[in-house]
Order: C-alpha cells, then structure tokens, then sequence
C-alpha cells in the first residue's frame, strides 16, 4: 500500500473514532438531563390522622404497647403535632407509669345500719404485660373494725384482657376473710366489648358470685350494662350506666342506675341479707395537669331490711391521686 494509501485509511478511522464519541457524549448528555427532567417518586407521606385513630382502637382494646409504637412513630414524622404527642405520652404512661391514689367511702343509712367509714391507700405499676394494683384498707362500721389487703393484676391479650384480684382481712369483723376473683375482658367488635367472671369469698360459710358486662362505644361515649347473681338463691342485681369521656387522659363524666335483690357491691355479710337494693350515682374524674387525679362519686339509695320495710342512704367517695 502507498504511503498516500496510509494517510487516507488513518485519516478515515480517525473521523470514525471522533464521530462516535460525539454521538455517544451527547447520548450521555442527554440520559443526564431526562434523568434530571424526570422527578424522583416521592415516598408516601405519613398520615398522622389515621395513625391517631389506629393507636386510639389499639388502646381500646387494651393493646397498649403496640399503640405507643404507633404514637412515637406518628410523632417522629411529625413532631409539630401536639395532639399527637399528647396521646403519645398518655400511652407511654399507661405502659410505663404509675399512679398512687387515697381514697374515702361514706355510706349512711337513715335507719337501723350503722354508718360504714373506709379509707383506702392504693399504688398502681403500668407494665407491657399490663398494671399491677396493690391496695389498703380499713373500715369502722358501728363498734367494729377491720383492715383488708388487695392485689390486682390486669394481664393483657390480644383483643381484651384479665382481671385477677385477691384479698385477705387482717381480722375479719367486718371484711371476708379472703376473696379471689377473675373476669375475662374482651372485644367482641371495634366498638363492643364484653366480660365475664367468678368471685369467691369467704365468710363463716362461702359465697359464690357470678358477674357479666357488655359495653358499647359511640363517639366519646361508652353505655354499659352489668349483672351479679349470687348462687344458691343469693340473688341477683343490674347495673346500666352511660360515661361521658373527657378528652383522651381518663377524664369522664357518668352516671349509674342500680335494681335488684341484692345490692351491687358485696362486702359483708349483712349485704347478702339485704331483701333489695336500688340506687342512682354520679360520678367523676378529672387530670390536673397531666399529673393530679381527682375522682368523686355520690350515690342515693334504698335497701330493704330482713326486719320488714326499707331505709334509704346516701353515700360518697372521693379519692386524690398523683400519677408517676
């Protein structure tokens, strides 16, 4: 091949090489600049409104635990929110808090029944597993006296939990010498619920008592009904009651209408001789300041005597707490 040969073959294979470098930086430029046009799919935002309701059913339900998760997430997207942290901290309460309550029960009868007086000093533990109560009491009704001690756990499941209670009086003048209890709690629906549950105790002689609830939500309202029977004969009353919650901290106001042959709480034997039992009450509980608790009840009734005929009572309840 000429030298002229040379130089023309070069001369082509060296336009080749610019020819696709061009095309191919320009290919380059231009995968760049759609990539830039083209804007990057944004992860779907965090709805804080639905995770609010979410933890609200879970709580609900008494799934404490996993509605926190769902609060400290809520609140780490979006921190600005203070109904969200509000909720947030009421739930880490309620896992990990406490509370520590003093309490007096007043009941006067206006005939034949001495007065019943009782002070009640009360400490509660949150745990994940669900709280923990231990209780003192003392009472004086007439010349006599008593001290009882209590323990309540709240074990939770999936959809409800347990109430397990026991007690033991430290002279049994007035108090059963020893009492167990428990009740299954659980959710039927999104918003119903229901229990059942035994109850023992121990006088001279024992006493059996079978219990039942069913509650049902609507909006900020919870209406429920309850029934007790005594076995063998004992016994049997109900309980409808309507509360009215104030805000998501606890606080509530209600009111309770009770009927039946016996009266609804059972503490002493005199109670099982009691021919029938009616009472209305109101009841309250407020926060203060995410750290004080104030609750009252006042109650009016009547109870039919073994001796014949009837003696109406009043009867009040008041306890201040501190949470912790």
């Amino acid at each position: 091949m000429t030298r002229a040969g040379w130089v023309i073959r070069w001369s082509r294979l060296a336009l080749a090489a610019t020819t696709a470098l061009c095309v191919g930086g320009a290919t380059a430029s231009a995968q760049r600049v759609t990539q830039q046009a083209t804007p990057k799919t944004m992860p779907a935002r965090y709805d804080v409104d639905s995770a609010m309701a979410r933890a609200t059913q879970l709580r609900r339900q008494n799934r404490k635990a996993e509605a926190e998760r769902v609060m400290a997430r809520a609140v780490e997207v979006a921190p600005e929110r203070a109904d969200a942290r509000a909720l947030r901290d009421l739930l880490h309460h309620e896992v990990s808090g406490g509370e520590a309550m003093v309490a007096i029960d007043y009941k006067s009868w206006r005939r034949q029944l001495p007065e019943w007086r009782e002070g009640a000093l009360s400490a509660r533990t949150n745990t994940d597993l669900g709280p923990a109560i231990v209780r003192a009491k003392r009472v004086d009704r007439g010349p006599l006296s008593d001290g009882r001690l209590e323990l309540e756990l709240y074990p939770a499941f999936p959809h409800g939990y347990l109430a397990l209670a026991g007690g033991a009086a430290t002279n049994s003048t007035v108090y059963a010498k020893t009492t167990v209890s428990a009740e299954m709690f659980g959710s039927l629906t999104q918003w119903l619920e229901a229990s059942a549950g035994y109850r023992r105790m121990n006088f001279d002689t024992g006493v059996d008592v079978l219990g039942g609830s069913i509650g049902a939500y609507a909006g900020q309202f919870l209406l429920g009904s309850r029934v007790t029977h005594v076995l063998d004969d004992g016994g049997t009353s109900l309980t409808v009651s309507a509360r009215r919650f104030l805000g998501d901290e606890g606080a509530y106001l209600g009111a309770k209408l009770s009927t039946g042959s016996v009266p609804v709480e059972l503490r002493t034997p005199t109670d099982f001789e009691v021919r029938f039992s009616q009472s209305v009450s109101l009841e309250a509980r407020a926060l203060v300041r995410g750290l004080l608790v104030l609750s009252a009840e006042g109650e009016l009734g009547r109870d039919g005597l073994t001796g014949g005929g009837s003696s109406e009572y009043s009867a009040a309840r008041i306890g201040v707490g501190i949470r912790y």
